[in-house]
């Protein structure tokens, strides 16, 4: 930990004549299979080639992305990042600007909730318009999303409630990374879970990490 001020990003933005950059989701049932340690290493290595690299916390449940970085400063988050975005009022200008790298050759980050309950304050419209605006401002975004896909009955124009933020940004990934714990009781949750996976994203769009497998399992996991 430091109390240093993380650096600015080194012009995250490209500009490749209309080319957009790759959306990866990592997702993972309840039961910690490590998703989110899976989607910060998975945006350390990205960065390590390519320099435009974000990694996004969409857990609307309360993501632990900046502590599991070890920051302590104080940063824009998804709800300042959304709000922006529904506006029209974000851009790569305003990314370069606000947001903090995570190191001298890490990835960009975009805090998530700073607040568990403040995850009706990120519309879908603006959730959406985040996703596309960084689609266009970097290379790489790894997005770490909830654990929870089901659909909720819509009310107040809320769409899917709690869990739009995940099922927005699965539907518009161009990779989704399917973490489960290979355990007795994460692939319990896992299988049980993945059909609601398969039902927002195409099967050739999937890839499933087993996390934390010891090596005498893992010809009975495979």
């Amino acid at each position: 930990r430091s109390s240093e001020p993380l650096p600015a990003p080194a012009q995250p933005a490209f500009h490749s004549n209309g080319d957009r950059g790759r959306l990866i989701a990592v997702w993972g049932p309840k039961g910690a299979p490590g998703r989110t340690r899976v989607a910060i290493e998975l945006g350390a290595e990205l960065a390590a080639g390519e320099p435009s690299t974000v990694v996004i916390d969409g857990d609307p449940y309360g993501g632990d992305v900046l502590q599991m970085l070890g920051i302590v400063e104080e940063l824009p988050s998804i709800v300042w990042a959304a709000r922006l975005a529904a506006r029209g009022q974000l851009d790569n200008i305003r990314l370069v600007e606000d947001l903090r790298r995570t190191g001298r050759d890490g990835p960009v980050v975009l805090p998530g909730l700073p607040r568990a309950e403040l995850w009706a304050d990120v519309s879908e419209f603006g959730w959406r318009s985040l996703l596309d605006v960084t689609g266009s401002s970097f290379r790489y975004a790894v997005c770490d999303v909830g654990f929870c896909i089901e659909t909720a009955p819509s009310y107040s124009g809320t769409a899917e409630g709690r869990n739009r933020m995940a099922i927005a940004t699965l539907q518009a990934a161009d990779t989704v990374i399917a973490v489960c714990r290979a355990d007795p009781v994460g692939l319990k949750n896992f299988v049980w879970t993945f059909e609601h996976l398969r039902e927002l994203v195409a099967d050739e769009s999937i890839r499933i990490v087993a996390n934390r497998v010891r090596r005498s399992e893992e010809s009975q996991i495979k």
